[in-house]
Parts: structure tokens; sequence; C-alpha cells
């Protein structure tokens, strides 16, 4: 990564998951990889992983804030932003 050579970095960081699926560091890193791949789906689930398994490593909270950086609504629940008891699709039922 510090080359810049992402795709390879990801490769090389994938083989060391297959070992040590639980390698917070690992996912802290792979997360970033994807980050500057502008994969975000990916970048999330790597980083959400870390999260899990090593919050407190300095990579795993570097990646974190990276995330929240690109998508600031990635740890609150994207159910608040639907609208309620609006019928069908939200055609019907819309308060004038």
């Amino acid at each position: 990564m510090e080359r810049n050579n992402l795709s390879q970095a990801i490769v090389e960081l994938r083989e060391i998951l297959k070992q040590d699926p639980n390698n917070g560091k690992c996912h802290g890193l792979l997360g970033l990889a994807y980050l500057k791949q502008e994969q975000l789906t990916m970048a999330k689930i790597h980083i959400n992983k870390a999260r899990k398994v090593s919050p407190q490593d300095p990579i795993v909270i570097k990646a974190k804030l990276a995330l929240d950086k690109v998508l600031p609504e990635s740890g609150q629940s994207k159910s608040s932003d639907k609208p309620q008891g609006r019928g069908f699709f939200g055609l019907f039922g819309r308060k004038k």
C-alpha cells in the first residue's frame, strides 16, 4: 500500500485473511485499500469486521475515521431515513 500498488496489497491481505480470518489489523488495512479504490461496500464490510475483532487497534481506528469521512452515516442505521406509514412505495398517504 505504501507504494500505491493497491491491487497487489489487496491480493496479499486477502491471502493473510485466508490463514487468519479474525485478523483485525488486516481487515482494517484491506478496508483502507478498498477505500482508496473507491470500493465503498467492500471497505465498509472489512472495516466493520475489523472493529468487531480489534476495536482498539490504531489501524482499525484510522480505517473507521477514513470511512466516516466518506460515508458519514456508516455508523447509523439507515432505517431512520425511510418514511414511515406512507403506503405503497410512498405514493399514497403523503402529507401535504
